[in-house]
């Protein structure tokens, strides 16, 4: 397929990138660029010229602020917003403004489970609501935007992604440091559900849902299996040869990453993947310690 990808100023872009290409596929990097007003620009016009005889088959969007890179503060929290919601519209709107055979069969743009708020113990499939708070709201607003272009005869997908377990990004790298220390543990209570996916089946299931039209809607991508925070803190604990024995204080990590520490730390989210399932998709990844461990850099990738 030839497919225009955004994303690839970050590596989980550029990782996803790799995969797509490795099965085949053609594809074409569709950058941003700040201005000297602070405002977000595309290349996409640029890009759409001269498709009038190959048209792209699918545009998937992995715009959004990184979530861990600093405190969430009113300004930190304005670029999350605004780099999910606003640059979703203004994507839909160009696609949704070309001609109809000029148009994407699919759009896949990406949210997060962050979507259910905190649920507790309470299992959660693509049909539960949204839920309370601002990420929560961020993801909601976030995929409403995306879903419009389902009026335009686009397939559209939401995939809702769980904790991203990679070696390079996302929430363990942050983290390992200090469990290597030794100075590792439980965020909380520890009871807090996590729902997680590598990031080897993160590409593979984007790369399997371009290739299945009759899938649309929203779509969790985390593993059959949601763990506790306790469970992951010891399965990284375990992986670097370290016991999980010091726990960190609900206040003290809401003192370090504001409001962040609620929304992706303390919030319980058990999601299954009822529809990638459902689907067809296997996971690679599904075993915690052997997954942590490869991304902890003490073991081979799982086989």
């Amino acid at each position: 397929m030839n497919i225009l990808l955004s994303g690839t100023q970050e590596r989980l872009g550029v990782t996803l990138l790799h995969h797509l290409f490795s099965c085949g596929h053609t594809l074409t990097c569709l950058q941003t660029r700040v201005d000297e007003f602070g405002e977000t620009l595309w290349d996409i016009e640029r890009l759409w010229q001269g498709r009038t005889e190959r048209p792209y088959d699918a545009v998937i969007h992995l715009g959004g602020d990184n979530l861990f890179d600093r405190r969430w503060n009113q300004r930190k929290k304005r670029r999350i917003q605004d780099s999910r919601v606003e640059g979703t519209r203004r994507l839909v709107e160009f696609l949704w403004s070309q001609p109809e055979d000029l148009r994407p069969a699919t759009l896949i743009s990406t949210s997060s489970i962050g979507y259910y708020g905190d649920t507790g113990e309470r299992l959660l499939g693509e049909g539960n609501l949204a839920g309370m708070g601002f990420f929560a709201s961020v993801c909601k607003n976030w995929e409403r935007q995306a879903l419009r272009l389902a009026d335009a005869r686009v397939r559209v997908l939401c995939p809702r992604v769980g904790m991203l377990l990679s070696p390079e990004e996302g929430l363990l790298p942050k983290f390992l440091p200090l469990f290597r220390a030794g100075f590792g543990g439980v965020f909380g209570g520890g009871r807090q559900y996590q729902s997680w996916i590598s990031v080897r089946d993160f590409c593979r299931a984007v790369a399997f849902l371009v290739e299945k039209p009759g899938v649309s809607g929203p779509v969790n991508l985390v593993t059959p299996k949601p763990i506790t925070n306790r469970v992951f803190a010891d399965a990284l604990a375990d992986a670097v040869g370290k016991s999980a024995r010091a726990p960190v204080p609900a206040a003290l990590l809401r003192l370090i990453f504001g409001e962040m520490a609620d929304a992706l730390l303390l919030a319980s989210r058990r999601v299954t993947p009822d529809r990638l399932l459902q689907a067809g998709f296997v996971f690679q990844d599904h075993n915690l310690e052997e997954t942590v461990a490869w991304c902890a850099g003490v073991a081979a990738p799982p086989a």
